[in-house]
């Protein structure tokens, strides 16, 4: 009798557009993916159907992508098993293992796991997360649909077989193998029941399986031969430690977004050494490790892949070669958890830092792949569109944001979230000279970011601006009874405007075909420090109009801030009025002679 191979390529169903995403991999109307494989010809009748699905649970490509292994394997598994006179023709035999076995892997592999268990039941619930939150999600692992029992089935045969090869029984039977995965899948129902009791105000700690009855004896458990759960010392763990310096004063005041920075470093460092791990067990190598994933983690990791780690996401990039973050981003986040390891040393929960001195693994950019400032074509191209066909007061427009944030960081400077933040109250006329004011003070009591103290300062309003009709435009807006200078952009989460005035203005450059990799937004603020330097402005103002740190120590700084006021406004103006751009000037209406009111502006 001639038999089909388990491998071979005819065994995925390739007759279905559906399918052609990827060998064995399809998707149903409703968007959800299944594994699916033909049925060997010489086994048709015998089961009486021509392919076999599995669903993976998810309508998310890269997670199915990532499923669909486990899931063929199954397929595979299915059929060499079913039907054992074929079995024996297509594949090795396999041997039965005793079930006193298979009880004493899955309590190695339950040991650690109860261990965890137990610390996390000894820790408060994190701050952002409820009780109800908690019990929702030990619910949903508790009881899961159709489509996870079948995945969480899955998930367990694939452990089971993992840890009966390293046991050194890879050729166990199918039977052995669901055996064990059975007792898993029992350890961790165990676990979660376990948690939820906890949860709803039961202090036993008892677990109720029999299997795993004796955890409940801490003198049998201690005495088993690994000694896996001997006292473990004192001390913090590591989210003691990151929910202490999280509450620290000096962190409070922490903005969204630079509290998202260090989320990204404190996921991945429990992830490598575990949440209830102690702080003082965090060595070098755990910092490397976390070196590496950065060297591969892709952008938005937990957004494009909501169903994998950041572990998993990192690996999944890698393997596919998908790219990674920037260089500074992973360097920000090394930075980070250095910071976080320098303040536990400084409160004695550690010896010393463990991340000092580690840098990203991504290569360096060249200087030529490095933001630049926007060519003279490309600066006539973004002020050339449909936007800025007609003076701003001549025409409706709904987007004022849109139309003047580019125009002032171009003849400024200024940082993109300063201009978006602005309100009609930092237009100030002092000293006979219209400027503006970039300061955390608000008139509407919202709270508004600068980078740092030298980004608080008063810069003389561009006389370009003046021409084209900003002040106008912001009498217009004070008659409206506005305090927002710019009222349609909209707030992330992260509590910046920037974030999505810098996603609209992506796609914005790229409609007008300014599309260059090196170039973004901040191109404006590269192009302003140029154009200063070509018109000979000094350096110490260029530092004061754009809110930079001059490149001194910080003594003399603070020496510098506490002698005088710096220039005068006056001074300013002379110089920034020194700054030009003939390519935009040359397409810009309002500086061609047109004028008109606000009058009939919707």
């Amino acid at each position: 009798m001639t038999c089909e191979s388990l491998d071979h390529a005819t065994w995925y169903t390739e007759d279905d557009e559906s399918v052609k995403i990827s060998q064995g991999l399809m998707r149903r109307d409703n968007g959800m993916y299944y594994a699916r494989r033909r049925v060997p010809k010489h086994l048709v009748k015998a089961l009486n159907r021509t392919e076999i699905r599995v669903a993976l649970g998810t309508n998310v490509r890269s997670v199915a992508n990532a499923r669909l292994p486990a899931a063929l394997k199954k397929i595979n598994n299915q059929l060499a098993v079913e039907r054992p006179g074929v079995e024996q023709a297509v594949v090795a035999p396999r041997r039965p293992i005793p079930v006193s076995l298979l009880r004493h892997i899955a309590r190695e592999w339950f040991a650690p796991k109860w261990e965890a268990m137990e610390r996390e039941l000894a820790l408060p619930l994190p701050p952002h997360i409820s009780r109800k939150t908690a019990v929702d999600w030990l619910e949903a692992e508790l009881f899961p649909t159709k489509d996870g029992e079948e995945i969480r089935e899955l998930k367990y045969a694939g452990e089971a077989e993992g840890l009966l090869k390293r046991a050194g029984h890879g050729d166990a039977d199918h039977a052995s193998v669901g055996i064990l995965a059975n007792y898993l899948k029992r350890g961790d129902i165990d676990l979660l029941e376990l948690h939820l009791r906890h949860l709803d105000g039961d202090a036993g700690h008892q677990l109720h399986d029999p299997l795993y009855l004796s955890f409940n004896d801490p003198e049998q458990v201690v005495s088993s031969p690994r000694n896996v759960l001997a006292k473990r010392p004192e001390g913090q763990t590591l989210e003691q430690a990151i929910d202490r310096f999280l509450s620290d004063r000096q962190r409070a005041n922490l903005s969204a977004k630079n509290s998202q920075g260090y989320e990204t470093g404190f996921n991945l460092l429990r992830e490598i050494v575990g949440r209830a791990a102690l702080l003082t067990s965090v060595n070098r190598d755990h910092a490397r490790r976390m070196q590496e994933v950065l060297a591969h983690l892709p952008p938005n990791a937990t957004k494009r892949f909501p169903h994998m780690s950041l572990l998993q996401a990192a690996e999944h990039a890698h393997t596919a070669r998908l790219p990674a973050i920037q260089r500074k981003t992973a360097a920000n986040t090394l930075s980070n958890m250095s910071a976080f390891f320098r303040w536990a040393t400084d409160e004695h929960l550690v010896s010393r830092s463990v991340f000092n001195g580690l840098e990203p693994l991504q290569e360096q950019r060249a200087k030529d792949r490095q933001r630049q400032p926007f060519t003279a074509g490309e600066l006539e191209k973004l002020f050339s569109s449909k936007m800025y066909r007609y003076p701003f007061d001549a025409v409706t427009c709904v987007h004022p944001g849109r139309y003047w944030v580019p125009l002032l960081a171009l003849y400024h400077g200024a940082r993109l979230n300063e201009l978006c933040q602005l309100e009609t109250a930092d237009i100030d006329c002092q000293d006979h000279q219209w400027c503006i004011r970039f300061t955390k003070e608000s008139a509407a009591g919202e709270v508004k970011y600068l980078k740092n103290a030298s980004a608080e300062r008063t810069v003389p309003l561009h006389p370009v601006l003046q021409q084209v009709g900003f002040l106008d435009y912001v009498e217009f807006v004070r008659k409206q009874g506005g305090t927002r200078l710019f009222p349609d952009l909209t707030k992330a989460k992260t509590g910046y405007y920037s974030d999505n005035f810098s996603k609209w203005f992506a796609r914005y450059r790229k409609e007008q075909r300014v599309d260059r990799p090196v170039t973004n937004f901040h191109c404006f603020r590269h192009g302003f420090n140029d154009a200063c330097r070509a018109a000979n402005v000094p350096q110490e103002i260029v530092e004061q109009i754009c809110g930079w740190t001059a490149d001194d120590s910080a003594a003399k700084q603070s020496m510098a801030r506490a002698y005088g006021r710096g220039h005068p406004l006056r001074r300013k103006a002379e110089e920034i009025a020194k700054v030009r751009f003939s390519s935009v000037e040359k397409v810009l209406p309002a500086l061609q002679g047109v004028n008109s009111g606000l009058e009939g502006r919707e």
